[in-house]
């Protein structure tokens, strides 16, 4: 989710976000939370509920997008990963929340760091992205 003021987090629509009161200018619809409070979905090993396979098993293209307890944007990638690859490559560079976001080689190019974050109860901040993997 991203609001107002370009700061984005991740999270579950209605639960986690929008926080009350913020003005949200753009959602990625998803499937279920692929890390959950710093662990891996328990569905993580089912390929099948993580998107159509593209080959003959369940190393695909596919990509991922995590934030950490600082805030801070974490995105994973590859060419032949299972969904339980992504989760733990994640997890392992400190998100707390993570999605699936394609398993397509067109989705699985790496993405520019976030430019600014969002410093809740202290108003806006500045952090670049302090781990990718």
């Amino acid at each position: 989710m991203i609001d107002a003021d370009g700061f984005a987090r991740i999270g579950v629509w209605g639960q986690t976000v929008p926080v009350a009161g913020e003005q949200v200018v753009s959602v990625r619809q998803n499937l279920p939370p692929l890390v959950a409070n710093g662990v891996a979905s328990p569905t993580v090993s089912d390929a099948a509920a993580w998107g159509e396979m593209l080959g003959p098993g369940p190393a695909v293209p596919r990509s991922g997008l995590g934030e950490d307890a600082e805030g801070n944007l974490l995105y994973a990638g590859g060419m032949s990963l299972d969904p339980s690859d992504l989760a733990a490559g994640l997890v392992d560079a400190g998100a707390t929340t993570a999605m699936e976001l394609d398993i397509t080689p067109s989705g699985s190019k790496p993405m520019p760091p976030p430019l600014r974050r969002a410093s809740y109860g202290n108003g806006p901040g500045t952090k670049p992205a302090g781990r990718s993997i």
